[in-house]
């Protein structure tokens, strides 16, 4: 039996001395035993640690919850390893881990316990925490900053369009002008004013097209940064991309004209219905065929929709100066343009395909592009099939074109009387001039207390109505007029550089138009919420009394009406 106890006291004795972990028991509060790894971490010898007190290494802030530990463990409850900060015999501080265990030492209770310095982990990992912060911090600052980009450029592009409504108006009014009144006026057969006017002709054009094109370059601006921050009102109905790549082609035939390209459409019309927003994906395949359009000096661009599998794909190929292989993954990136922008003209913002990516990923598709340099480009992008039961049946496909402009007639059978409400001054010379020619009488108000004031003091057939105003905007006019019984039927149309259509159609305004403006289009819309307008109501009866009362409550609540 005591070979046996021998044996095991030297095996003890071995695994202690070599173990690379302090290892410890205490009794009655103080060491009874230490190993030699315990005194290289404490800088403390082996006869200076028995005997003294377990708590003599402990820094005070941690000495009530080893103490607690250790009562714990004496009660018979499983206590965890635990962390606290000790200082050395030399005086310097350092972070261990400590763990308990409750055995029986001599005939009396004791704990056993092992000891380890974690100075380098816990530096470790307060370097990373550090960094982390640091990281977080700089994430942070780098979010407020592309946030404060993003705003800037929608503030900036929102600015520019006002200017660019009364640049854009009037270049087309004085072009238009110029071409019906003026030019008939001058002598066809003298060469020198023939050309003037053909000088004079494409300077308007070449101001008109690069009007448009900035246009263009801003509402990409703002595309992105509406879609960065989360604001774009998707829309989701039955769509055909092979519709969708018809009115793309239609959409773009004078450019591809205008360029000396032929555009060759490959269309499957019996390809399946995808579910999306028709105005996003035509907006998609306009800027895939634009961009074709702009790095193919000669040849062909090809439109193909067809079905592979659970998927319809649509592809837009070129015979233009191709993509290197490393600049094709970049092309899809905001801002970026490949090649060198010191010697290649840059030909846009850059952010055309960046939009054409953010649509076709939201619809659940993916987009990508094929090329060699000098052998031209194909972009295509996929759009899954959704479930049969999500495609109800469509009874048209895409919007529908605004109404062809023509001025009617107002309620009186005169002149239909427009009021034309917007802070800049330009702006409301423009929309005079255009409803004027469009055979309507108009007043204006350049605020929303002015614009209030007009309509009280003689309604109007119908309201052209700008949003950003000093003072009142332009919803809350819009809410005042279609809250008043007296004025809530009167047709308003909004005209402005704000985006918010889902605000001014709960207000219950009638049309949204963002600036600048297709001046046909809003002259359309005027005339056909003008028409709809000329409806009167024919209030028959034999009692005098009552209808004349239904005649007075229907006038009152702005409806046209008349007795019989």
């Amino acid at each position: 039996m005591s070979g046996s106890v021998d044996r095991d006291h030297d095996l003890f004795q071995v695994l202690s001395d070599h173990a690379p972990i302090g290892i410890f028991i205490i009794q009655d509060g103080v060491f009874c035993f230490v190993n030699p790894r315990l005194e290289e971490i404490t800088g403390a010898s082996r006869a200076e640690l028995l005997g003294s007190n377990f708590q003599r290494f402990i820094v005070s802030e941690h000495r009530a919850m080893v103490r607690q530990c250790a009562v714990d463990m004496l009660k018979g409850k499983r206590t965890a390893p635990y962390e606290y900060r000790f200082q050395r015999y030399d005086g310097a501080c350092r972070w261990a881990v400590e763990a308990l265990s409750s055995i029986t030492y001599r005939g009396k209770s004791a704990a056993l316990g092992y000891f380890m310095d974690i100075t380098e982990r816990r530096q470790a990992e307060e370097e990373l925490r550090q960094q982390g912060a640091q990281l977080e911090e700089a994430y942070t600052k780098l979010k407020q900053l592309d946030e404060m980009k993003s705003g800037f450029l929608s503030t900036v592009s929102h600015e520019l369009r006002t200017p660019l409504t009364s640049i854009l108006g009037f270049s087309k009014m004085v072009r238009k002008k110029a071409q019906e009144v003026l030019f008939p006026l001058l002598p066809a057969d003298d060469r020198k004013v023939g050309r003037a006017v053909e000088q004079v002709r494409s300077n308007l054009d070449i101001i008109v097209a690069e009007g448009e094109r900035l246009t263009s370059l801003i509402n990409d601006v703002l595309d992105i940064a509406k879609m960065e921050a989360g604001k774009i009102v998707w829309k989701s109905q039955p769509v055909s991309l092979a519709e969708v790549m018809e009115r793309a082609v239609a959409a773009t035939a004078v450019l591809v004209e205008s360029s000396g390209l032929t555009l060759v459409p490959e269309l499957d019309t019996g390809a399946p219905l995808v579910r999306g927003d028709f105005d996003r994906l035509l907006q998609t395949v306009i800027n895939l065929i634009s961009n074709a359009v702009k790095f193919t000096p000669r040849g062909t661009i090809t439109c193909r929709v067809r079905r592979e599998g659970e998927n319809v794909v649509v592809s837009v190929a070129d015979t233009g100066v191709g993509i290197a292989p490393a600049d094709q993954p970049k092309v899809f990136e905001k801002f970026l343009q490949v090649g060198d922008t010191l010697t290649d003209k840059p030909k846009g913002t850059g952010l055309g395909l960046a939009i054409c990516r953010e649509i076709v990923e939201h619809h659940g598709g993916r987009i990508w592009v094929e090329s060699s340099p000098g052998e031209g480009s194909n972009f295509s992008f996929s759009l899954p099939l959704p479930e049969p039961a999500a495609l109800p049946s469509r009874e048209a496909g895409g919007p529908v074109p605004p109404a062809a402009p023509a001025a009617g007639t107002g309620t009186c059978g005169t002149k239909p009387d427009i009021l034309v409400v917007d802070d800049d001054r330009n702006i409301r010379e423009l929309l005079r001039q255009e409803l004027e020619s469009a055979g309507c009488a108009v007043r204006e108000a350049g605020d929303a207390v002015a614009a209030i004031a007009a309509v009280r003091q003689k309604r109007p057939d119908l309201v052209v109505l700008d949003v950003m105003m000093p003072g009142l905007s332009g919803f809350d006019v819009a809410a005042v007029l279609k809250g008043d019984p007296a004025t809530g039927r009167i047709p308003i149309v909004i005209l402005s550089v704000v985006e918010d259509r889902e605000r001014g159609y709960r207000i219950g305004v009638d049309r949204y138009l963002t600036k600048p403006v297709d001046m046909e289009r809003l002259l359309g819309e005027v005339a056909s919420l003008l028409a709809a307008g000329d409806r009167r109501l024919m209030v028959v009866g034999e009692d005098s009394g009552a209808v004349k009362a239904v005649t007075d409550a229907l006038m009152a609540s702005g409806g046209p009406a008349g007795p019989d």
